[in-house]
């Protein structure tokens, strides 16, 4: 079996520009880290869910969700298969379905002329536990790594969503999205998401941090729940989302997993 395969990001995403600007009330900072290993069951297969991509020639071009699900439908019946089956879709130049399938329905679409691959669904989790650092304007990774003005700048980024109305966050609720089942806001209701946006976008102020790009636009992807806890076939209706919709420049980051 043919695995798609994912780029996750650990690290945010870096915007460099030319200028930097030193802050010297910036405050020593106090690092306590809590990564704990990963998070639970992630990895883990979910039973009897499938994530089915298409070949490239399938739908000629960059395609929508609605288009990708109407060819799936239309691949699920030819082999026999209920078009109920269909959990989700994604489109984009590959494009595909996210399916509930039996074993036997697998084999039959893995020998279908126009699937390149029939992945097992999975669980996608954070670390059990993280800490923020003490409150600084500058602290030392942005040092490392550099910094500037993201002014103009799109950040997508795939995690627990993001606070929308946080007073250091320049957060682009129009563009935001959820693509978890049955939650429809892209707001954050664990936490992590925000660090991560902070890190990218956290605006030149004397609010908290410095982001590596301040000020950048923020778009919110959620992909992971109040626990920290998601599907693959969450993260790549995400990523088909941002293909449709992102411009060239633009940034994803994904810290999971």
């Amino acid at each position: 079996m043919r695995s798609i395969k994912l780029i996750s990001f650990f690290a945010a995403a870096i915007f460099l520009a030319d200028c930097q600007k030193e802050n010297k009330t910036a405050a020593t900072v106090t690092t306590d880290d809590c990564v704990v290993g990963r998070g639970a069951g992630s990895g883990a297969i979910v039973p009897g869910q499938y994530i089915i991509a298409y070949k490239p020639e399938v739908l000629s071009g960059i395609a929508s969700a609605k288009v990708a699900n109407e060819v799936g439908s239309d691949i699920l019946q030819e082999n026999n298969i209920k078009a109920s089956a269909i959990q989700a879709s994604f489109g984009g130049d590959i494009g595909g379905i996210v399916a509930k399938l039996s074993d036997e329905e697998v084999v039959r679409l893995q020998n279908d002329p126009s699937v390149s691959a029939v992945e097992p669904d999975r669980i996608i989790a954070l670390g059990s536990c993280f800490t923020v650092v003490a409150p600084t304007l500058i602290t030392w990774n942005i040092k490392k790594v550099g910094y500037g003005d993201g002014t103009g700048k799109t950040a997508w980024i795939l995690d627990t969503g993001i606070d929308f109305t946080h007073p250091d966050l320049n957060v682009d609720a129009t563009r935001s999205k959820s693509f978890i089942p049955n939650i429809t806001s892209a707001d954050d209701e664990n936490g992590h998401g925000t660090h991560v946006a902070g890190i990218i976008g956290a605006k030149n102020n004397n609010i908290g941090v410095l982001g590596v790009a301040s000020g950048a636009n923020l778009v919110s992807l959620r992909v992971l729940d109040k626990d920290g806890s998601g599907k693959l076939s969450y993260i790549i209706q995400a990523l088909s989302y941002v293909n449709s919709n992102a411009k060239a420049g633009d940034v994803v980051n994904m810290s999971l997993g």
